[in-house]
């Protein structure tokens, strides 16, 4: 009888357990689709209305915003701050935006449809990640992402070739495929432990999906560039 009861009571949790992921999950994704949202249209403010002189100054407030949204204690300042970084980061893009559209109308939806492939997939990954190896994997993923920092700080000092370039961008491509998995393993494993801790979450990932998709945005770019080139020296 006594088996029985612990055999219940496991279920009991086991189903609060799932129901609070479920739960966790469904918000977080709420939060990511919202800061996409914002991101849009701050990449529309960015294409029509933003002069070049202002991304210094939206640059500068995108850093203010990440400080003020992990030093923030409460979920209203969390949420109005981290779409802030949403919207200053759309601003940032819009140029980047303007001038691929300019290269090949494409280039966009394409860029976006693969960012959407991206992360369903690698999210889906995120199951087959043993427990064990998420120490490993995020040290490897943060040492990954600190070195592509100070090599692209690096290489705006160097003129470097296409080829470099698409090296570098291919190589942080798969660098943030790796922490969508690894952020959304995260995540599972948090709520399971009965975290509630939504905002930071969907902090990572919304910057994850955010850097896939600027990660082949400008690789698309490279690429129609390099064929019109192509066509120029043909003719």
């Amino acid at each position: 009888m006594g088996h029985l009861f612990d055999k219940i009571m496991d279920t009991n949790v086991d189903e609060v357990r799932m129901k609070n992921v479920a739960y966790g999950v469904s918000k977080v994704y709420e939060l990511v689709t919202q800061s996409l949202l914002f991101y849009c249209l701050g990449m529309f403010i960015g294409y029509n209305f933003i002069v070049p002189l202002m991304h210094l100054f939206v640059t500068m407030f995108t850093f203010v915003s990440i400080f003020a949204f992990v030093l923030s204690g409460n979920d209203s300042s969390k949420w109005f701050w981290m779409n802030s970084v949403a919207i200053s980061l759309g601003i940032i893009s819009g140029p980047v935006i303007a001038i691929a559209y300019e290269l090949d109308p494409l280039i966009l939806p394409t860029a976006a449809v693969s960012t959407t492939a991206i992360f369903a997939f690698f999210t889906y990954h995120a199951k087959n990640i043993r427990d064990e190896d998420m120490n490993y994997m995020g040290s490897f993923l943060y040492s990954s992402l600190l070195a592509s920092v100070i090599v692209g700080f690096v290489m705006l000092f160097f003129r470097v070739s296409q080829f470099v370039q698409l090296v570098y961008l291919g190589l942080g491509l798969v660098m943030f495929c790796g922490f969508i998995s690894y952020d959304t393993k995260l995540m599972y494993d948090r709520f399971k432990k009965g975290e509630t801790n939504y905002y930071d979450h969907a902090m990572n990932l919304f910057l994850d999906i955010i850097n896939v998709f600027i990660k082949i945005l400008n690789i698309l770019m490279i690429l129609s560039g390099k064929k019109k080139d192509n066509k120029k020296d043909k003719q």
